[in-house]
């Protein structure tokens, strides 16, 4: 068995340990990729060095990916490298200290309260729009990452607040606001009559795409996209915009940064403060729209 199968076999096993199924993916088009230079250029891949390191970071520019893409692609070759190093295949890991590009920084956008209204008055009354309501108020009560709301299970929901073992398999509580849970009350009571009895997963799972299945991400993003028409005109829409929403809300309500640090199930306390800076924006839009002498200000 080659060295790329092994990572990919040990990247498998990742799965039981709380990696993404998009992350793992990633990863894996990232080795796939990386091994297809090094065959290219002939370069042997148990005789990596800083020269071949730096060769191909050159060749992930030379791609036009972002730096976000070329960042995650030298982790994944970091990863693989460590592996390499531990089977004694290789002495070194040219790509520990190899400099990628910066991530510029941008402020995560974020919905108003009224734009959640309007999402959530604009849901039908029959199964589908009671189906869909229940995912806006549970996003945006919860803070739910996509793919942690397309794995709950019917049982996960028998209390307000759900343990969750999130992204890197860090855990936390996701409390369900009053408005949510009744709005999954009302669609409980619907969906039992909706799910595909055939299917052992789709009996188990909280939320059903339209054949009764268990919903997908994909899925998830399709429905919310429904519900674009809903944002001043120009606004795009996605699972996470929901996140960032329910961050910003609750600081601007005055929570503790390390409380929605918690909910939020972030490992650094950094990767939360972002969310200061959007209500400290939002202060300064309404500060220039009404100060007379606001347009002094550089």
């Amino acid at each position: 068995m080659s060295e790329q199968s092994l990572f990919l076999d040990y990247l498998s096993s990742l799965e039981n340990r709380g990696y993404r199924e998009q992350t793992l993916r990633a990863y894996k088009h990232d080795i796939h990729e990386f091994c297809a230079f090094l065959q290219k250029q002939n370069y042997p891949l148990n005789n990596l060095d800083i020269n071949i390191a730096r060769a191909y970071l050159v060749y992930l520019r030379q791609q036009k990916l972002s730096a976000r893409s070329i960042r995650r692609s030298v982790s994944a070759i970091k990863n693989l490298c460590r592996f390499l190093q531990y089977h004694q295949i290789i002495q070194g890991n040219p790509f520990a200290h190899l400099r990628t590009p910066k991530i510029s920084q941008r402020l995560p956008a974020c919905m108003a309260f009224q734009d959640i209204q309007d999402m959530i008055a604009s849901c039908s009354t029959d199964y589908i729009g009671i189906r869909d309501r229940a995912i806006l108020e549970f996003l945006y009560s919860t803070g739910a990452r996509a793919f942690e709301l397309v794995k709950m299970n019917v049982h996960d929901v028998s209390r307000r607040a759900i343990p969750m073992q999130g992204k890197g398999g860090k855990a936390r509580l996701l409390f369900i606001g009053p408005m949510a849970w009744q709005a999954l009350q009302d669609y409980l009571v619907l969906r039992t009559s909706h799910v595909k009895t055939s299917d052992p997963d789709a009996q188990q799972a909280l939320f059903l795409n339209d054949k009764g299945r268990r919903l997908s991400t994909r899925g998830l993003y399709y429905i919310v996209k429904k519900y674009e028409h809903c944002l001043p005109y120009g606004r795009k829409i996605g699972v996470h915009l929901f996140r960032h929403t329910f961050a910003t809300h609750m600081l601007n309500e005055g929570a503790d940064l390390r409380i929605v640090q918690e909910m939020l199930g972030h490992k650094n306390l950094s990767t939360t403060q972002i969310y200061t800076h959007v209500g400290i924006e939002h202060l300064k839009q309404i500060y220039r729209s009404a100060h007379p002498h606001a347009r002094r200000i550089t």
